[in-house]
């Protein structure tokens, strides 16, 4: 009998065909979808830069204002103003979501050591404002972090992930869960 002849043998190919079909082509989605959740980290939802990971930035330049201000008070060795250099630090060398919102949340947590420390140090009218600028940018950049798109987008996408037969496909597939930054 001709190897081509066998009829279970056919079936047999045809349904492996149709599974390999249905997980690669699963995989394929849930890669794009990631993909997609990615961008609006990364470049925003429009794709027009107003992004999570640009207010990181913009918050991490903040801190550099900040503790530019505090070196020129000679108040850069203090309590807040390390613990603002370690975090702006981790942000900057952050190369994963998760890296980066552990170091945001630092961030926040150093600047209120700043603002309460910011009294001793003594600004000129000037560099007062410019003191209170950068942390009403810091805090306005926090602010929009929390009510960005990539959240959400990421919330969906891991409970998709969690289901049928998707939860299947992307541990074979090796299609990892998004991190989130709040």
């Amino acid at each position: 009998m001709k190897l081509w002849e066998n009829r279970k043998l056919a079936w047999a190919v045809l349904a492996l065909a149709v599974v390999l079909t249905i997980l690669f082509s699963c995989a394929a989605g849930l890669r794009r979808e990631r993909s997609r959740a990615l961008d609006v980290f990364y470049e925003g939802t429009q794709g027009d830069g107003l992004s999570a990971y640009n207010d990181l930035q913009k918050r991490a330049e903040c801190a550099y204002n900040l503790l530019t201000l505090a070196t020129k008070y000679d108040k850069n060795d203090t309590e807040g103003a390390r613990a603002l250099t370690a975090a702006r630090r981790a942000l900057l060398d952050a190369q994963e979501i998760g890296e980066m919102a552990e170091a945001n949340a630092a961030l926040t947590e150093a600047l209120a050591l700043v603002r309460s420390e910011s009294g001793s140090y003594g600004m000129n009218e000037q560099d007062s404002r410019l003191f209170e600028r950068q942390v009403t940018e810091m805090v306005s950049r926090g602010e929009t972090i929390s009510h960005n798109d990539y959240d959400p987008q990421a919330a969906r996408f891991n409970e998709r992930l969690s289901g049928f037969p998707r939860g299947v496909v992307s541990a074979l597939m090796g299609i990892e869960p998004l991190e989130r930054i709040k």
